[in-house]
């Protein structure tokens, strides 16, 4: 199994990058082989947003949220 950790700054928003980074992720893990996680690093004035939230659960991809220098990012 190859894992990738897709890592990217976040505001809390549903935006082109969010919507950019969990389609990349859904589509990774179609193929046979594939685990992904994404890791969205809080980026200034973080504030989870209820359209991020419903798009992250019909992606079905694992998400985390972490700050800036965050442990999560070496695991």
């Amino acid at each position: 199994m190859i894992h990738i950790a897709l890592i990217s700054p976040c505001m809390g928003r549903y935006g082109g990058l969010e919507g950019f980074v969990l389609t990349l992720a859904a589509g990774i893990s179609q193929i046979p082989g594939f685990a992904v996680e994404v890791l969205f690093k809080r980026a200034g004035t973080f504030e989870l947003h209820p359209e991020l939230e419903e798009q992250i659960r019909e992606s079905g991809t694992s998400v985390r949220f972490c700050d800036k220098a965050s442990g999560l990012l070496c695991q």
